[in-house]
């Protein structure tokens, strides 16, 4: 949700250090016990630097507004939306079962509040957390944001899984079953108690641990 304004925000910053001619306190501080020469030297240097992270940022991430991220950067709460800006979230998101009638009934409930949760520090899902404990009931609008909030602005989720399972399905452990794996990699990622406090759970827990010594787990049976 807040990927495009973070990448708009990284940009500008960029180009506003270049055009400034400012690359830090301490370097400006540096620069000053520099002859004329080499200080603007390493001045040019650092402007083509800037530039061409600007450049990069601009061949690798789309600054239009035909990124389907700005449409979904509408509902960041930096600035109160428009009952069109949901409409179009719901289009590039290909929600079909939604309910355009109870939707814009829920955008009127909302908008009363938009002003005064925009101008809060709180991060975008907590905004929207603080909407949804706090404001009226919005059964149209958890759904759609619900589904903005769970989409992951990187990849760096599904390679963690991966390194989880490699450390997991090792070459002593290459008979386990692809339920056991996804069992294990289920209580490590959403599992928080700590180890003692899981430990006294389980501990205390005697059907759990009855299941756990049984044979009842397997889905096979030794001939």
């Amino acid at each position: 949700m807040e990927t495009f304004c973070v990448m708009v925000s990284l940009k500008q910053k960029l180009q506003a250090r270049a055009e400034g001619a400012f690359f830090g306190g301490k370097l400006r501080a540096l620069m000053s016990t520099l002859d004329s020469t080499s200080a603007n030297k390493l001045k040019r240097d650092f402007i083509v630097f800037l530039e061409t992270a600007v450049k990069y940022l601009e061949q690798w991430f789309d600054y239009t507004e035909s990124n389907y991220l700005f449409t979904l950067s509408k509902l960041s709460l930096n600035e109160p939306f428009a009952f069109s800006d949901l409409l179009n979230v719901t289009s590039v998101l290909s929600l079909q079962d939604v309910d355009e009638d109870y939707l814009f009934r829920d955008y009127l409930a909302i908008r009363p509040f938009l002003e005064q949760l925009c101008n809060t520090s709180l991060t975008p899902g907590k905004k929207w957390l603080k909407l949804f404990k706090e404001g009226p009931e919005l059964t149209s609008l958890y759904p759609v944001i619900a589904r903005v909030l769970s989409i992951p602005t990187s990849n760096a989720f599904a390679e963690r899984v991966f390194s989880l399972v490699k450390g997991k399905w090792t070459d002593v452990r290459n008979r386990c079953s692809v339920d056991l794996l996804k069992a294990e990699l289920m209580m490590t990622v959403n599992y928080q108690m700590k180890c003692f406090d899981f430990y006294s759970n389980i501990v205390s827990n005697r059907e759990l641990l009855q299941v756990i010594k049984s044979n009842s787990k397997y889905t096979f049976k030794k001939k």
